[in-house]
């Protein structure tokens, strides 16, 4: 996308901000990732999942993608987080 590094909201900038809420259900033993747009510019989608489904520990498949990023020689930096649902403290919906 070619605007893809426009912020079209941030906080501070206004003292009204609008904010996305939504519930999203998933089933234990998920994974999903939140990333700034560094990360898919450096790493394709495949090379990410291969990462991410490979490795039990979130914290190391973090790792390993900053490290792959950075041996592939990434130009931007980025912020990643990954949610392992495996967790027995999960709150089950009413």
């Amino acid at each position: 996308f070619p605007q893809r590094n426009i912020i079209y909201r941030s906080l501070g900038h206004t003292p009204d901000i609008q904010v996305d809420n939504f519930i999203q259900l998933f089933r234990p033993g998920a994974k999903f990732l939140l990333c700034s747009d560094g990360l898919p510019g450096a790493l394709s989608d495949e090379q990410i999942l291969e990462v991410v489904s490979s490795t039990s520990d979130p914290r190391k498949a973090c790792q390993k993608l900053l490290y792959l990023a950075d041996k592939l020689g990434r130009n931007d930096d980025f912020t990643v987080i990954i949610v392992d649902t495996t967790t027995h403290n999960l709150i089950e919906p009413a």
